[in-house]
């Protein structure tokens, strides 16, 4: 992901992936849930399937930028 975010740091793959990641930790889970929200927002849907419970959860869960 970090890769990819090299190249393009609005690429909705490496925002997604990245924030997987990020979610894991009480201390990053903020800006892993943010980061992706921006994916959902860059449209990842056109590269890849999310549930919707899971966008769901995305959307309403506490951090920042809540699109």
């Amino acid at each position: 992901a970090s890769r990819i975010l090299a190249g393009d740091r609005d690429d909705p793959v490496g925002l997604w992936f990245s924030g997987t990641v990020l979610i894991a930790t009480a201390e990053t889970a903020a800006e892993g849930i943010a980061r992706m929200r921006r994916a959902l927002a860059q449209g990842l849907e056109r590269v890849m399937p999310v549930d919707a419970a899971l966008k769901s959860q995305i959307r309403s869960a506490p951090g920042t930028n809540g699109n």
